[in-house]
């Protein structure tokens, strides 16, 4: 039989429509609708110039390549689908164009009835699969289906709502199956046509109720259909891109780009295909790193509150994950982590109240590694605001204290790791250093802190402002236990692409290295002064005759000693601030690009988008990130590829004077501890700890092993009666060098008690 006319008397219970002068069905409403119809058949016809059919809610079906057939679709009219020659199968079908958001919602819900027409040419090359997909709010209200044939003296079919839910048996002549199923979060009706048939889906849907429908999704698709555009599928579904988002997208570009008003309609299409892709993409549940909860069970976490503080402010969360049954190298030891770290079920803070704290699902590598070992990790410390400062009162939680001094910074921006561990409260901390931020506060605190070779330790699960200078690497007062928590921690972890040069996990052995008798005897060990870096302009003279004295201790191992220029160094400081400004303002931003590792989606949907009020609560430090980032970025546009150019100079210039030395002396900070800033203007607020990573943040640029060890005391900058601060002696070896490093570290370390140095005793 043939298909229903539209404004015929229905015989099954489905109300007709009227129609227009071309048997076009209209919408049975009056004129609340008109206006925002009116409005979205222009912005349609702008996108789509072949949509010619005024006074319809029209809906275009991207099932083929626009070059191959002309597609007509409209909500209560007819849609003719051509044939189309070899159809390959698509793994995302394509979707249709719902011209107005909002319009769209407004109108199914005072539609009435709406049929769909599916005619096939006259061969009988089959349509494989066409579906109709409905959220399950619509589903919810649809009544019944009625479905009609065109070959023999088949009646209309009346399929009840209670029917849709099971498998419901139609004349083998036209239709192999139809079936409804659940496909979350939508609710899918879908048949198979083998033969030339047409189809005719009619639906009743009711009023609306006082909940809008606003996320209804009405979604044809041909799952055969012809890729387009070389293989990228134009996907439009509920799509709110206009020609404002193409201009205001070009207009990003530079100022004035614009394209001509001939290319927008295309421009158009593409900017909503990309949108739809987006949308298919975001709605994805994420892909995160398992964690095995049963093995290590996470106990009595707690946020620390400021009454049972140490410190200052040392604690984030304290909280104890084991596995008792493990007898591993780290066993015995306890550790905690830098609050960028992320751990499964903990709240990461960050040192910012910008946004809440965010819960990580997983565990980073370096704390399932360190967990494996056998350590037990004991909490997160508090760090500094967005990991950003060298200071140690920039957190929104509060002022870490000097282990040694209150009132004296304990350095950034591993802040309360590194004075838990200089106080003796932890055994092992593990840090992240993109400047100096392992090695500073090791230095002001009187630990050991390595930043290892870049890539050696995986950086997954750790939060990143620049991921071409992340390092985790360990803290702690002795070597050996730094050369324990590396061990553990270091290798490929198949996910991380900074660390796709490193050894396989559990390969290395620094501490057994350490072990091996005469290895504190450096005869036939080369040890480079390096001059520049003992001549920076911000360097305490103090502290220049302290780390030189420290370094001569080492003739006294066996080791020989030489000054060694490398003019280069100087411009290390220089070109990391580059390179390291343009890339962390990126990441905040949320254009980082060109990495393959775990991405925290999760923080960076809580931090984004940047608000007046977000911004406004940030630390002068992050500001100024922002700014030169900013600036940068339009004022030097080729200057961020220059500085990666010039760090691989630098990076080289360090390597061939490797060729003839084993390790590279200078001092770690350029003073010894200040006493804390405080927050007034920003240039006040930044202003103590300008200089202190003068030496140590071209060797997160270039990527060298860098190791503090302390040395020596030196009487407070501020003269303050009394108070001895901790010196730290820098030690940098070649690529993939760190037991070289490790070795001098440790040789120093048990030649020599620091601590005995300090006037007045201990």
């Amino acid at each position: 039989m043939s298909s229903p006319q539209h404004g015929a008397p229905s015989t099954d219970g489905i109300p007709s429509q009227d129609e227009t002068p071309d048997g076009h069905a209209q919408l049975g409403v009056a004129t609340p609708l008109a206006s925002s119809v009116s409005a979205t058949l222009q912005r349609a016809e702008m996108c789509f110039p072949f949509l010619k059919l005024p006074g319809e809610i029209r809906v275009y079906i991207y099932n083929y390549a626009i070059d191959c057939n002309e597609i007509n679709s409209t909500l209560g009219g007819t849609s003719q689908l051509g044939k189309s020659s070899k159809r390959p199968k698509l793994r995302q079908p394509p979707s249709l164009l719902l011209l107005d958001h909002q319009t769209r919602f407004e109108a199914i819900a005072e539609l009435q009835k709406c049929t769909l027409v599916l005619q096939e040419q006259e061969d009988n090359s089959p349509i494989s699969h066409l579906g109709v997909v409905l959220t399950r709010n619509a589903m919810l209200q649809l009544r019944q289906v009625v479905l009609t044939f065109d070959k023999g003296n088949e009646t209309s079919r009346i399929i009840p709502y209670k029917e849709l839910l099971h498998t419901t048996s139609l004349p083998e002549s036209q239709l192999q199956y139809f079936d409804i199923y659940i496909k979350q979060p939508k609710w899918s009706m879908s048949w198979r046509i083998h033969k030339r048939a047409k189809v005719v889906l009619q639906w009743i849907i009711d009023p609306p109720t006082s909940a809008p429908m606003q996320k209804e999704i009405y979604w044809v698709d041909n799952r055969d259909a012809l890729p387009t555009l070389d293989g990228t599928l134009l996907l439009i579904r509920d799509n709110p891109v206009t020609v404002n988002h193409v201009r205001d997208a070009f207009a990003q570009v530079a100022p004035g780009v614009k394209v001509s008003p001939e290319d927008e309609p295309d421009y158009l299409k593409l900017l909503a295909a990309c949108h739809d892709v987006a949308t298919l993409i975001d709605e994805l549940p994420d892909y995160e790193i398992p964690t095995d909860l049963e093995r290590f069970p996470r106990q009595n976490i707690h946020r620390v509150q400021p009454s049972e503080q140490v410190l200052g402010a040392a604690w984030a969360h304290t909280f104890s994950i084991k596995d008792p049954s493990i007898d591993g190298p780290l066993s015995g030891k306890t550790i905690c982590l830098k609050d960028c770290i992320t751990v499964a079920g903990v709240p990461q803070m960050l040192g910012t109240k910008i946004v809440d704290p965010w819960t990580p699902k997983g565990d980073a590598t370096v704390v399932t590694w360190a967990l494996e070992a056998g350590g037990e990790i004991v909490g997160t410390a508090n760090c500094e605001n967005w990991c950003q400062s060298t200071s140690s009162f920039s957190s929104a939680y509060g002022t870490v204290e000097n282990p040694h001094a209150e009132g004296y910074s304990a350095g950034g921006s591993t802040s309360g790791a590194a004075a838990l561990v200089g106080a003796g409260l932890v055994d092992i901390a593990i840090g992240a250093d993109q400047g100096g931020s392992i090695r500073v506060p090791a230095a002001l605190c009187g630990c050991v802190g390595l930043k290892p070779t870049y890539g050696l330790v995986p950086y997954t699960g750790i939060a990143s402002n620049d991921a071409i200078n992340d390092h985790a690497g360990p803290l702690s007062l002795k070597v050996m236990d730094t050369a324990l928590c590396l061990d553990a921690i270091s290798g490929y972890d198949g996910i991380d692409d900074r660390s796709v040069g490193a050894p396989p996990h559990g390969t290395t052995s620094f501490a057994a290295d350490l072990r091996k008798p005469g290895i504190t005897n450096l005869n036939n060990f080369k040890i480079g002064i390096l001059t520049e870096a003992f001549n920076q302009p911000t360097l305490d003279p103090a502290m220049k005759t302290a780390v030189l004295s420290a370094a001569q201790k080492f003739k006294h191992l066996g080791a020989t000693l030489e000054n060694v220029s490398i003019p280069d160094h100087a411009l290390g400081t220089a070109i990391w601030t580059i390179q390291q400004r343009i890339s962390c303002y990126l990441t905040l931003t949320g254009q980082a690009h060109g990495r393959r590792s775990q991405g925290l989606t999760t923080l960076d949907a809580t931090r984004l988008p940047w608000t007046q009020e977000k911004f406004t609560a940030c630390f002068p430090t992050t500001k100024n990130v922002m700014l030169n980032g900013a600036y940068l970025l339009k004022t030097f546009p080729s200057i961020y590829a220059k500085s990666l150019n010039l760090t691989r100079r630098l990076k080289d210039a360090y390597e061939t004077a490797f060729q003839k030395y084993d390790v590279l002396i200078l001092p770690t900070t350029s003073f010894v501890a200040p006493r804390h800033g405080a927050v007034t203007t920003p240039l006040a607020t930044i202003r103590p700890t300008v200089g202190l990573t003068s030496n140590t943040a071209m060797f997160d640029a270039t990527g060298q092993p860098a190791m503090s060890i302390p040395v020596d005391w030196l009487p407070a900058r501020e003269e303050e009666a009394g108070v001895y601060l901790p010196v730290g002696m820098q030690i940098v070896g070649g690529m993939w060098q760190d037991g070289k490093v490790l070795r001098a570290g440790y040789a120093w370390e048990r030649g020599f008690d620091w601590k005995a140095l300090r006037p007045g005793g201990v």
